[in-house]
């Protein structure tokens, strides 16, 4: 996705500090606690104006990009191991939401489609 992110950008030079943003992201996004605050905050940008520019500039937020990062890694571990979907969201930095111990969505409002696993079939094939 970086990668993506890069080219739609590739019409002009990339500042440095937009590829260092972009790298450090990718590489933390799988952390528990990665937010828009934590990068604002290692790349010394006001939160603000960071998750603005970011906007602008790739045209998606920079939220959303972790959250996909997040996403397309659970993709690949939901295709490529045996793992439990709670194990799958606590290694990509999806936190858990229980309410009085009932699930509540452990991928949020992502879609299948979002996640790509509308193509590996039912997620209980195996019951």
């Amino acid at each position: 996705m970086a990668e993506q992110l890069q080219d739609a950008g590739a019409s002009e030079a990339m500042d440095p500090r937009l590829s260092e943003l972009l790298e450090w992201t990718r590489l933390h996004a799988l952390e528990r606690h990665m937010s828009v605050d934590r990068v604002a905050m290692h790349m010394g940008y006001n939160r603000n104006y960071l998750s603005r520019m970011f906007k602008q500039r790739f045209g998606t937020g920079l939220r959303d990009y972790i959250h996909r990062i997040r996403l397309e890694a659970a993709r690949e571990l939901l295709v490529s191991s045996k793992l439990h979907i709670k194990e799958i969201a606590d290694r990509v930095g999806i936190e858990d939401r229980y309410s009085d111990g009932v699930p509540s969505g452990v991928f949020g409002n992502a879609s299948e489609q979002d996640v790509g696993i509308d193509d590996i079939g039912p997620l209980d094939a195996g019951k």
